[in-house]
């Protein structure tokens, strides 16, 4: 992998991240293996009300919800029917939603920062992740344009954002919305 030229002291990563709010986007994510084989691939939306208030809408191959309203996390599968529900706090820490959890400069500091363009690469500075580094593709209107993160195993996820907007949006739309039928593990 090259390594970003710029630390990116000056330039602010959180002022971005930060600043996300009413976002949607269309997405398209894929996994590769350490040979660069795709081992899944999926479309979505997402919808960021701000931090810590995120809808994730994976739509195909198999429908998967990710909602957040700042505390609680409800994850819904509806390959198997079934709803867990978490405290946030406990469930995100080697996913990249944890950039968009909450305004804290204290936790960006478990990571050096690299800025390339648009692009940030974090790296963990504390060899406890699963994660090697990730990259936020993110300008400076806090558009998010791409996310990646390439785990130890060299497995890469690449979410590529497309038809981002800026609207408003109602926070019931970051609570789930339990269906009948509909099996609920409550893990908090």
């Amino acid at each position: 992998m090259q390594v970003p030229c710029l630390l990116a002291k000056d330039i602010k990563f959180e002022d971005r991240i930060f600043n996300i709010h009413d976002f949607y986007s269309l997405f398209k994510q894929e996994v590769t293996n350490k040979s660069g084989t795709i081992i899944k691939s999926g479309i979505g939306e997402i919808r960021i009300k701000e931090l810590g208030w995120f809808n994730w809408n994976l739509m195909y191959p198999n429908p998967i919800k990710i909602i957040s309203n700042s505390k609680t996390m409800w994850f819904y599968d509806s390959l198997v029917n079934q709803v867990n529900i978490f405290f946030m706090k406990n469930v995100i820490k080697n996913t990249p939603f944890v950039f968009f959890t909450e305004k804290n400069n204290k936790f960006l500091k478990n990571y050096n920062i690299f800025k390339k363009q648009d692009c940030f690469t974090l790296f963990p500075k504390i060899d406890v992740s699963t994660i090697k580094y990730y990259t936020i593709c993110i300008n400076s209107n806090s558009v998010i344009k791409k996310i990646q993160f390439v785990e130890k195993n060299n497995f890469k996820n690449v979410i590529i954002f497309y038809k981002q907007k800026l609207q408003k949006f109602d926070k019931n739309q970051f609570v789930f919305t339990s269906i009948p039928g509909v099996t609920v593990d409550d893990q908090r």
